[in-house]
């Protein structure tokens, strides 16, 4: 799938102004770290980064592996990254004839093929322009992320009005890439992005090397590197020092950010001048209308979180993460749409904002959280206000922390069911501290309550901290009937969903249906049926034996029952959704399916059968061709044809006249009018599906061949029917190989398969036999036999010529010849009888 957007995109060719703003702030470079390390660093020497922008995959290649770099990019930023990062980098367009001296073990290209009109001459281009064992690791947005069910600032983000022309889906670009030449391809989709990385190379493995998870982090170094030789008031300077400041918090090493803050502080004042030492006076700033640097909102938030966790200064801490928010608010004023570090910035700022204010402005904080909770726009809002809410609890602000309790008694439930632990953390800790509110503000037999729930969510995990809330719950309820709560309540126990486990073993699709075919169980429950849902269609799964599992659960029976194995019919599209239907309730799995959904095509040699036969003709005995079948509509044509046998005589055969027919005559008999012993080749292609005896005419061939000529053939293998009402055999490798070998008087040399072709069964078909796929086959077999000896008499059948040649004319008749065939060809007969 593939969304068109325009013709042809608008022009962005970066200032130099939105060049610093990218440095500072706009480059993704864990981004593009994460795609670089999709390939072992050490399996590449060159690398080539098309649509480089400023350069970053070049410097971080080159900085981290000792690559050779080169980029192209036709605009401004690329002028300024060969200027100041000292890179290779060509001002132009990359084409498939763009001589760069060599070609790359590696080819980089980063959010470039949406801005593209022509994606496929695009991609042929990166093909020639890589090694045949080499790669090509390129991101794109996602097509598919453009759905209601997605946040509006991705679709904006995706689409990019104006500036992409198109979006491909994971399948889409995967047939892209295919198309262009590279026949190992993967594509993934993270979030909004799709990863690929593809290969010429055939069956190849990509493995993750270089960076790995730890991307961050091993990216410190090079940005302590850039920041180091770049002056203070360089956008290089302000972008790498944040970018490093913001790692080193981000993994709690405090004492790194605390080094680096004075470096931080001076590039934002000699660049910017804005004091971040004085984040009071940025923010007058703000408020003044100066428009914030990209990066000031990621550098605030670093330096807050180090006042907060590590100097523990929380009203200068707030500071910082008022400041966070006014940066993102006034950069959305500039920039007109957020990307979403910043808009993750706004949604943290203001999460820790209230935190630090929690002890010494707690009502504020309330009011703050309680406004978050109730804003859907803001991501994890309700998680943020149970996060607060527990800050007031355990500062003893109860009167502000009330003013949050029914929001978060309202949330709790949801974030009880779901299975992230981060959400288990924040539940169990909502739930005890709406059992210490209750209890110190005189609401033991509601306190008892919380603490029960606490209990029954604790009780379910096994981790350290479900075990440690757990035993303070259990001591507390304790106290709240030492204040009077009554023993005898019990609170129903809130039904965490259980664990589903699944697998898809089998699945395909084509235009009819969509087969899946897996296994899929409920931790705990007992599994009733099955039922599968595939955009609208859906259909009742059919049970199936998954014995196989208890091995790995021996403990829960049910999994021996888990099997199943469905087929919708109707045009694939939409979510595909398998719900569990269980003596408990029903639970929807989403399928997360291939992105490929038929079986791998056929493993054909990579044969062109035309040049392969022409070989085979050349090193036949000198002597003569006699080819059958080989009618042509015109006289070029036939000319053209008849260039694959060299400078032999050719004898062309054909039950009809026509172009290219020197002999007019069946091909059943034709020792009675060719004479014995006398070709050295016997060819055909797409012939034998047509004669109504092909062992017979695999016999005349050996008969009108001398010893040692061989018999090339051709003919369809899996193929739609034609030439009727003449269309009666089709041929496997093995089949040609039995008519022309020692039964007919023949010594098979070599066969083949050729030419991968798909078969969609009908949906009647599948009716009864749904497991049977979509499947590729090769479309046309051949062989090459050796004429040893004369064809046993064995080799017979009840054949009249007569009869037989009126039954070979109703094959159709386009392409006759005209009146004066005999003018124009000079040898035209319609021989019968054995010549003397």
């Amino acid at each position: 799938m593939s969304i068109d957007l325009l013709d042809a995109p608008r022009e962005s060719s970066p200032t130099d102004e939105s060049v610093d703003a990218y440095i500072e702030g706009g480059a993704g470079i864990g981004t593009i770290a994460a795609g670089l390390s999709r390939v072992d660093p050490a399996s590449v020497v060159n690398v080539l980064d098309v649509g480089c922008g400023y350069g970053f995959a070049l410097d971080i290649g080159r900085f981290l592996y000792g690559w050779a770099p080169i980029g192209i990019e036709p605009s401004r930023a690329g002028v300024r990254g060969a200027l100041e990062l000292e890179l290779d980098i060509r001002n132009d367009y990359l084409t498939a004839s763009t001589d760069l001296g060599r070609r790359f073990d590696l080819v980089h290209s980063s959010e470039v093929i949406e801005h593209v009109p022509d994606p496929l001459s695009f991609l042929r281009a990166l093909r020639e322009h890589v090694t045949d064992d080499g790669c090509v690791v390129l991101t794109t947005p996602a097509a598919e992320i453009v759905a209601e069910s997605s946040a509006a600032s991705d679709v904006l983000t995706a689409v990019s009005a104006g500036f992409h022309v198109f979006l491909a889906s994971a399948a889409g670009l995967e047939r892209l890439l295919r198309s262009a030449g590279f026949a190992s391809v993967d594509v993934t989709r993270h979030h909004g992005t799709l990863h690929a990385i593809a290969s010429a190379a055939p069956n190849r493995v990509f493995e993750p090397g270089g960076l790995g998870r730890d991307v961050e982090r091993s990216l410190e170094p090079y940005y302590r590197f850039r920041d180091k030789g770049a002056p203070a008031d360089s956008a290089l300077a302000n972008g790498m020092i944040t970018r490093y400041v913001r790692a080193v918090v981000s993994r709690g090493d405090f004492d790194a950010a605390m080094a680096a803050s004075p470096r931080l502080i001076d590039c934002m004042r000699q660049r910017h001048g804005l004091d971040l030492a004085n984040p009071e006076s940025v923010l007058d700033a703000l408020a003044a209308g100066t428009p914030p640097p990209w990066h000031l909102a990621g550098a605030a938030f670093a330096l807050g979180m180090v006042e907060l966790l590590h100097r523990r200064r929380r009203d200068r801490a707030a500071t910082y993460f008022e400041l966070t928010g006014e940066a993102v608010a006034g950069f959305e004023k500039v920039a007109g749409v957020l990307d979403l570090d910043s808009v993750d910035l706004r949604a943290q700022g203001a999460l820790h904002h209230a935190l630090a204010l929690a002890v010494d402005d707690a009502n504020r904080a309330s009011a703050m959280a309680a406004a978050m909770g109730s804003d859907p726009s803001t991501p994890g809002a309700r998680l943020f206000t149970c996060r607060i809410f527990v800050e007031l609890v355990a500062a003893g602000q109860y009167e502000a922390a009330a003013q949050l309790e029914e929001i978060v008694a309202a949330s709790i439930r949801d974030l009880v069911e779901r299975e992230a632990e981060h959400d288990r953390v924040i539940s169990l800790d909502s739930l005890f501290s709406l059992g210490i509110l209750a209890l110190n503000t005189g609401h033991p037999g509601a306190a008892h309550e919380w603490f029960q729930r606490c209990l029954h969510v604790a009780d379910v995990a096994e981790d350290a901290h479900s075990l440690e809330v757990a035993e303070w719950a259990r001591a507390h309820i304790a106290l709240t009937v030492e204040h009077g709560a009554p023993t005898d309540v019990r609170v129903e126990r809130w039904r965490r969903p259980p664990t589903i486990h699944h697998s898809v073993d089998v699945y395909w699709c084509d235009p009819y249906g969509t087969f899946v075919e897996g296994w899929a169980w409920a931790e705990g429950e007992r599994v009733e049926r099955f039922t599968l849902r595939v955009g609208d269609a859906v259909c009742e799964a059919v049970p199936r034996d998954s014995a196989h599992l208890l091995q790995y659960w021996p403990d829960d029976p049910a999994c021996a029952r888990a099997g199943f194995t469905a087929y919708a019919e109707g045009r694939p599209a939409g979510r595909t959704v398998l719900t569990l239907h269980t003596t408990v309730g029903d639970h929807d799995v989403e399928l997360e399916l291939p992105s490929s959904p038929l079986p791998a095509p056929a493993v054909l040699a990579d044969v062109d059968p035309v040049e392969m036969m022409k070989r085979w003709i050349a090193s036949a005995p000198p002597g003569p061709v006699l080819a059958l079948g080989v009618r042509a509509a015109n006289t070029d044509i036939a000319a053209r044809r008849r260039e694959m046998f060299g400078d032999r005589d050719v004898v062309g055969l054909d039950i009809h006249p026509g172009p290219g027919v020197d002999v007019v005559g069946d091909a059943h008999v034709l020792s009675r009018f060719l004479p014995k012993a006398h070709f050295a080749v016997v060819f055909s292609t797409s012939l034998l599906e047509h004669v109504a005896v092909p062992w017979l005419v695999a016999a005349e061939c050996a008969a009108v061949l001398r010893p040692g000529g061989l018999a090339v053939h051709g003919a369809p293998w899996v193929w739609p029917t034609h030439g009727e009402p003449n269309d009666f055999w089709r041929f496997s490798t093995g089949g040609l190989q039995q008519l022309f070998g020692p039964a007919t008087g023949f010594r098979v040399l070599d066969g083949g398969s050729c030419a991968s072709v798909v078969v969609v069964p009908s949906p009647i078909w599948r009716r009864g036999a749904a497991k049977m796929p979509t499947t590729s086959s090769a479309a046309l077999s051949w062989v090459v036999s050796e004429r040893l000896a004369d064809p046993p008499p064995a080799v017979a059948w009840a054949y009249d010529p007569a009869v037989g040649a009126d039954e070979a004319r109703r094959y159709p008749v386009d392409g006759l010849a005209s009146e004066d065939v005999d003018a124009t060809l000079g040898r035209t007969g319609a021989a019968t009888e054995e010549p003397a």
